[in-house]
């Protein structure tokens, strides 16, 4: 997905949000916005919105002062967010398990968790145990759950790719879901390979303890999707193996979808006008999309 006009207000207001987060005085703030609009004014349309999210980070970071081995912004809204979801584990579980369907249940549950994205919505704007009561309330709007099924039928080899913290355990349920399924199936979790966003890293999927249920594997690159060409070769090799590879979060939909590959299965919840516009889904839609 190339970058719209819309995505350059979206990512200046990821630096307004992240210069709050650091506590930027009023003189800071305002050279990290200039610095964001000098960089965005030259910046090519040709790359996903995610892709510009690290070299604003990084111009951040400079400005903080800060090692970039320690800044992460966003840690501990990941922390509470982990903390808030983790008492709902169980409960999300039990939805599962009392479903007429429970992996579609499940499905439904994963997707729902993508509303924990703080790069999409300010913070103070997201009511995370509102949007668990509302769970069972929910459908997809764009639904490919029964080609789903037949995959999964058939797969041997699942790459799961997260997105935010707090949202890992949301994913654990629809693993756990899977395996219960599909007990003989090859699940691998991957995470960012540092902070970025309220993007979930090796830390947060063991907070969710994904790695009870799947090897966790880092993508390799730090940015808030999955740009093929600068992951690692481990995440590579998984993804070239998978039968089925599912996308979590716009970011990954936005970095991934123009492979045209039919093993990913976009999940998500349409959080902006171009992603609305280019899946064909309303905002706040869940969408379990075929690639």
């Amino acid at each position: 997905m190339e970058s719209q006009p819309e995505c350059y207000d979206c990512a200046l207001r990821m630096v307004t949000t992240c210069a709050e987060l650091l506590n930027f005085s009023a003189d800071n703030t305002s050279v990290a916005i200039a610095r964001a609009r000098e960089f965005l004014d030259t910046r090519s349309t040709k790359y996903p919105p995610p892709e510009n999210v690290r070299p604003l980070f990084a111009i951040m970071q400079e400005i903080a002062g800060i090692a970039p081995a320690d800044f992460d912004p966003y840690r501990e809204l990941k922390r509470v967010s982990n903390e808030q979801v983790k008492p709902h584990l169980d409960a999300l579980r039990r939805l599962v398990a009392g479903a007429t369907d429970p992996l579609d249940m499940a499905l439904q549950v994963a997707a729902a968790g993508n509303t924990i994205d703080f790069g999409a919505h300010h913070y103070s704007t997201i009511d995370i145990d509102a949007e668990i009561a509302r769970i069972p309330e929910m459908r997809f709007a764009v639904c490919d759950s029964d080609r789903f099924k037949a995959d999964l039928a058939e797969a041997r080899r699942i790459l799961y790719i997260g997105d935010n913290a707090g949202e890992v355990f949301f994913n654990r349920v629809l693993i756990e879901e899977i395996l219960r399924a599909r007990g003989d199936v090859f699940v691998a979790y991957a995470v960012r390979s540092r902070p970025i966003l309220n993007d979930a890293t090796r830390e947060d999927a063991q907070a969710a303890g994904i790695q009870e249920v799947a090897p966790v594997v880092s993508t390799g690159c730090a940015c808030p999707g999955v740009s093929l060409t600068q992951t690692s070769l481990e995440f590579r090799r998984l993804f070239a193996l998978a039968d089925i590879v599912i996308s979590k979060g716009q970011g990954n939909y936005e970095t991934l979808h123009q492979t045209n590959d039919s093993r990913i299965y976009y999940m998500l919840r349409v959080k902006c006008a171009c992603v609305s516009r280019l899946i064909g889904a309303a905002l706040g839609d869940l969408v379990l999309k075929r690639g």
